[in-house]
């Protein structure tokens, strides 16, 4: 189950929420127990996942290395969902017979398009090159072979080397080693090996031990024994020290093979260790013994689960991971280089690369994305507003919103390098004529310009932003229940739970003359609703002063003076669910959220999830909570968020096999 929406229904659960016949009084709840992490972590990355490249990395990829802008042609590319809150979830990317036609299409007009320099030369030289770029690694023998084929196709043809090199970038890009961010389970050199013996066989004698001496670190090893010439029934022990590790039967496990068996040795055992290997009831023969490791360190889920090895990601992973993240796109050439010389594997490499790529315009781009995304700002495009009563709304005026929400992030995040709270508190906003119009604001020229708001302004940060408040409304009307609930899911990560399967669903009375607060008081009358609507309507009444566009009103549309007082039920980790302090209007509210350290973080939660491309669960906990203390020692600088996932545990390892 998701960690934030856990948290969240114990204390629903503490406040009586799925029981609708008791009192709507909190009950005495036993508080949830905070989160205690050891000093040295376990680290849980996650499932291998072979993500497939969303659309905005394919799209800048192929601008990036090729020099294509596919335009309009990015909407053939298969079509993205939100899930747990971002597009770029793992498991969602799909791929379709359906899409596989339209990939193929964009790689024939990207591969006929390119302005790439064809130079005459090796064919396999030529793939080897490109598919550097393109798989984002250096291809294998193998994959060099099988493309440099297709030059001989254009040469029967009698075609020359350009129509061979566009027909081998065509193939590659319809391939799974570019659609895919595909990483290996393996790891990428030979762990040490430690022979038993001079050689690696020696002749074995049943009459005595054969023990090596070994300094052994803490981890995980394996030993590997193999056995030939030797009784059928012979039965080889295998003893770090005094402990046994196995004893096998040389018929049952056969001689041919052998056999490997595990082991463990602790902080406190580490040292010098004696490795034994016996043999009994055989005649002289030939046997090997091997000690493999230290490995890849093993995670145990629990108990009763295996478990399973953790690897850091490899230098070719590592600049994917980077680029994709910081970019939303391939990796470059230096970065490429960097990873071809091994120099992406301590912290200092890999936050100086992360660095690097954060100063390229290339970030800002991609973090235009990433809030895009945080905030759903796409859904913009397709709110519809009545004419009659919003006639200033329209294509323009959204794309006017996108932009101001932007620029206000941008400010904040690249300019000044400052607190991400402050977007919650920014006494200025920049806004197009338009905009400054719908916020009784002097236009300033005809583009867009920065303005101040003065000290008594209802407006402040983000939450009194057009985007949000026209965003976090169904229709004309507005809604508190949807805008309560987009500051749970945006900026504290709570999922409200949806209504219980037995809620009756019921036409709402004569609302005429009544103001919203007074229609939505409906949900607090209805035990089978106002458990959950207890969560977002008080949050939401706040935002009355502001109608569905986001316009300041003091009266509502029946002439009654606006009431925006509100309150929020907190329940978080390791307290008893209460009622915060209460506020009145968005500014006050905004205040509360730029002060609160579930909010903060929120901001590492969000940002974390959408760098890993999954959802968080709980064995990111510890990993979430060390990164929020970073972030909060370092000024809550986005920047500084960044460099420090890139060189966590979290983003620097993978499960193997």
């Amino acid at each position: 189950m998701n960690i934030r929406l856990t948290i969240l229904l114990l204390a629903l659960l503490a406040w009586g929420a799925g029981c609708p016949n008791d009192a709507l009084e909190p009950l005495d709840p036993t508080p949830v127990p905070a989160l205690v992490c050891p000093a040295v972590a376990v680290v849980e990355p996650g499932p291998a996942l072979a993500r497939r490249l969303t659309n905005q990395e394919y799209t800048n990829t192929v601008a990036d290395v090729l020099g294509v802008d596919i335009g309009l042609e990015a909407g053939a590319l298969p079509l993205e969902s939100y899930v747990e809150g971002f597009r770029n979830t793992g498991w969602a990317l799909s791929v379709s017979p359906r899409h596989v036609e339209q990939y193929a299409r964009l790689a024939a007009r990207v591969a006929g398009e390119t302005g790439a320099v064809w130079t005459q030369g090796s064919e396999a030289t030529f793939v080897a090159s490109i598919g550097l770029r393109l798989f984002r690694r250096p291809p294998t023998s193998d994959e060099i072979t099988r493309f440099a084929r297709l030059f001989e196709v254009v040469y029967a043809e009698g075609e020359d080397f350009e129509r061979g090199a566009r027909l081998v970038v065509e193939a590659m890009l319809q391939s799974p080693q570019f659609l895919y961010r595909i990483e290996s389970t393996k790891t990428d050199a030979p762990l040490p090996v430690t022979s038993l013996g001079q050689g690696s066989e020696e002749l074995i004698d049943a009459s005595r031990s054969h023990t090596i001496a070994a300094t052994l670190a803490s981890g995980d090893y394996r030993l590997r024994a193999q056995m030939r010439g030797v009784d059928d029934a012979a039965e080889v022990h295998l003893r770090v020290g005094e402990r046994s590790i196995t004893r096998w039967n040389v018929f049952a496990a056969s001689a041919q093979t052998g056999y490997s068996s595990a082991f463990s040795i602790s902080a406190t055992e580490a040292g010098a260790q004696a490795l034994v290997f016996e043999v009994e009831g055989a005649a002289l023969g030939l046997g090997s013994v091997e000690l493999v490791g230290p490995l890849p360190f093993a995670v145990v889920v629990d108990n009763d689960a295996p478990p399973f090895a953790v690897r850091a990601v490899g230098n070719f992973e590592m600049a994917s991971r980077l680029s994709f993240f910081i970019w939303h796109s391939a990796p470059d050439e230096t970065l490429l280089e960097a990873a071809g010389r091994g120099e992406l594997k301590s912290d200092a490499q890999i936050a100086a690369q992360a660095q690097r790529l954060l100063a390229d315009v290339r970030a800002r781009r991609a973090f235009r994305d990433y809030v895009a995304e945080w905030l759903h700002l796409d859904e913009l495009d397709t709110l519809e507003r009545s004419a009659d009563t919003f006639p200033e709304f329209g294509a323009a005026l959204v794309a006017d919103m996108k932009e101001e929400t932007f620029r206000l992030f941008e400010d904040v995040v690249w300019a000044g390098h400052r607190d991400m709270m402050e977007l919650f508190g920014a006494r200025y906003t920049f806004a197009s004529p338009a905009l400054a119009s719908l916020y009784d604001l002097a236009p300033k020229g005809s583009g867009f310009a920065r303005y101040t708001f003065e000290a008594d302004s209802p407006r402040a940060g983000l939450l009194t932003q057009a985007s949000f408040l026209t965003l976090s409304n169904d229709n004309d009307q507005t809604s508190p229940t949807r805008r309560g609930l987009t500051v749970r899911n945006r900026f504290m990560c709570q999922s409200v739970p949806p209504p219980p399967s037995n809620a009756v669903m019921q036409a709402a009375p004569n609302t005429e003359g009544l103001s919203v607060r007074e229609r939505f008081s409906a949900h607090s009358d209805s035990n089978q609703c106002a458990f959950c609507h207890r969560l977002m309507d008080p949050i939401g009444f706040g935002f009355e002063h502001f109608d569905a566009i986001g316009a300041y009103r003091t009266h509502d549309e029946h002439g009654r003076a606006i009431d925006a007082s509100g309150q929020i039920l907190s329940g978080g980790q390791g307290s008893a669910p209460q009622i915060s302090e209460p506020f009145e209007g968005v500014v006050a509210l905004a205040r509360i959220l730029s002060e609160s350290a579930e909010v903060e973080q929120c901001m590492v939660e969000q940002v974390y999830q959408y760098a890993l491309g999954r959802p968080i669960t709980s064995f990111d906990g510890c990993q979430v909570q060390a990164l929020t203390e970073q972030f909060r020692a370092r000024g809550r600088s986005y920047q500084d968020l960044v460099v420090a996932l890139v060189t966590s545990d979290a983003f620097r390892y993978v499960r193997s096999e």
